[in-house]
């Protein structure tokens, strides 16, 4: 970088700030980097620290519910590093692209396969129930059946 880009850099406190919090981040986002598990590594990433909680953004929901209970060992690893001791609390949030491509995947929706047999059995079972709800629901989930 030359030294006129680094003057204005300095001279801009705004920049300059913004600068200082995404070197910071980039540095404790490595030290995370290396806390977590290798099954997370490619699918959670750092992406901010507030006084005492770190956000960590997930690539998917899939990983996000693996995340939420790796979330307390985690912590613990964590407050054995300096930079990390104040944290209480990891939040987590699905990326927005991987939001979307769900949104707008197309899921493919098979119809039931159930044979005479277990349709019979569930009748049988709806029949002895007393909760009419419950009932009923066995009652459809039998009649509607592909054999």
């Amino acid at each position: 970088m030359s030294y006129k880009i680094v003057q204005l850099l300095h001279n801009n406190s705004r920049l300059s700030k913004l600068i200082d919090q995404t070197t910071k981040l980039k540095k404790l986002s490595f030290v995370f980097q290396g806390m977590l598990g290798a099954e997370f590594k490619e699918h959670c990433q750092l992406v901010k620290i507030d006084a005492d909680q770190l956000v960590v953004l997930v690539d998917s929901s899939v990983w996000a519910m693996k995340f939420r209970y790796a979330i307390p060992d985690l912590l613990k690893d964590l407050k054995t590093q300096l930079e990390f001791k104040k944290i209480t609390k990891i939040r987590y949030q699905i990326a927005t692209s991987a939001k979307e491509d769900l949104a707008t995947k197309k899921v493919k929706v098979s119809k039931m396969s159930l044979s005479p047999q277990n349709a019979e059995l569930l009748r049988a079972t709806a029949g002895q129930m007393k909760n009419a709800d419950l009932r009923q629901g066995l009652e459809r989930l039998a009649d509607n059946f592909t054999g």
